[in-house]
């Protein structure tokens, strides 16, 4: 499943990467805007399709999270089709690509994360990569490449907010709300702007067909399905190689050739996307803790002292309370207690208000408790006034 996931990766980066030809190719018979709502608006209606009962249950926080992945995935879009009208394809796909670099950059801009050297190392790389691609500084490509630049930033940002977009709400959904963003957003200025327009030729149908069903909708689903089974460290590694698909499309199909100042520059931003992901994972893993000494036993517990001569518990309590123990209770001597014998065996000591109680063998409640104790008789009156010579 996952070498499934990770061949089905390279096919997307392989038609992103021959997206850039066949959109420069459309672009120069309609209209930018226009091509793009006609690319978003039927990718999104798509994808809501297969994720309508996601969509209905998202809630208020998942639509604006979705709107805001669609504000940055709108502005990537539409810096990179403008771009293309001044740049090649092959430009275009290089630059792209550093949004694998820029990612980390922004994510310590924006939410404080820590960036190591190796992100600065590569950040240094493809930006001396992008000085000598665009022509060492020349006015030729440099309108476009900048605006394709700022499509990589847009991007960029774009992975850090669907980062934490996707932990809370379902992908599906997410992909929908940002795809129609896109798409109403480009079709209404393309309206207002005059330049919506039919789209003619064969030129322009393959592309929309091929980036809308294919890049579009089914390139964000692959994508996001493919990251359950593979690590984002993972998934990035593998579209890193977009770029160098651009490139040689750009080569095959639309004539374009790099400058030997070009391909250096197209090779260290290469080497900078593959570096920021590649080396981290080449480094060994931290030592684990050495294990806690093992606790030293406890020694055994003494056990008590046999005593044979002491009486054994329970039962024999209750006869010395019997016995002994009550016998010898002293009542004040100053207080008036009257004694009233009863014919079911209570006997009543009342004082102050106050009535005592005590039950002797008769009755069943006294027989539960001494049980054990059948060999003892019960008490009778005369014996009470023995123990007890104030009670009248």
């Amino acid at each position: 499943m996952r070498r499934l996931a990770e061949l089905a990766l390279v096919g997307i980066a392989a038609v992103w990467g021959l997206t850039f030809v066949m959109v420069q190719d459309a672009i120069a018979e309609l209209p930018p805007l226009a091509f793009l709502a006609y690319r978003f608006v039927p990718a999104g209606l798509l994808v809501a399709v297969f994720s309508w009962t996601a969509l209905r249950a998202l809630g208020r926080d998942g639509w604006r999270a979705g709107l805001v992945m669609g504000v940055f995935l709108t502005a990537g879009y539409v810096f990179q089709t403008l771009g293309l009208q001044d740049t090649s394809a092959s430009n275009a796909g290089f630059i792209t690509g550093l949004f694998v670099v820029l990612t980390p950059l922004f994510g310590l801009l924006l939410f404080r994360v820590r960036v190591g050297a190796v992100a600065w190392a590569a950040a240094g790389a493809s930006a001396l990569g992008l000085f000598l691609l665009s022509g060492a500084g020349g006015e030729a490509t440099l309108r476009g490449d900048g605006l394709v630049f700022l499509c990589a930033c847009a991007f960029a940002i774009h992975i850090l907010v669907t980062e934490r977009a996707v932990r809370r709400h379902d992908v599906g959904a997410l992909v929908a709300v940002q795809l129609g963003a896109c798409g109403l957003f480009c079709l209404a200025v393309a309206a207002i702007a005059g330049d919506l327009e039919a789209p003619r030729g064969a030129t322009v149908w393959s592309a929309l067909l091929v980036t809308s069903l294919v890049a579009s909708a089914l390139g964000f689903m692959v994508q996001s399905y493919a990251q359950r089974t593979i690590s984002s460290a993972r998934t990035a590694l593998i579209l890193a190689a977009e770029p160098a698909f651009a490139g040689l499309f750009g080569y095959l199909l639309a004539e374009d050739r790099l400058s030997a100042a070009g391909w250096a520059g197209a090779a260290l931003i290469v080497l900078a996307i593959v570096a920021v992901d590649a080396i981290p994972r080449l480094r060994p893993p931290r030592p684990r803790p050495p294990p806690s000494p093992p606790r030293r036993p406890s020694p055994p517990r003494r056990a008590a002292p046999i005593d044979e001569d002491a009486p054994p518990a329970g039962g024999d309590l209750r006869r010395r309370r019997k016995t002994e123990i009550m016998p010898k209770l002293k009542t004040n001597s100053g207080a008036k207690k009257r004694f009233v014998p009863k014919k079911s065996g209570k006997v009543k000591f009342r004082r102050a208000g106050a009535r005592h109680l005590a039950t002797f063998g008769k009755t069943k409640k006294q027989k539960n408790n001494l049980r054990g104790t059948d060999h003892l008789a019960p008490m009778d009156a005369k014996k009470i006034k023995e123990c007890f010579p104030y009670a009248r």
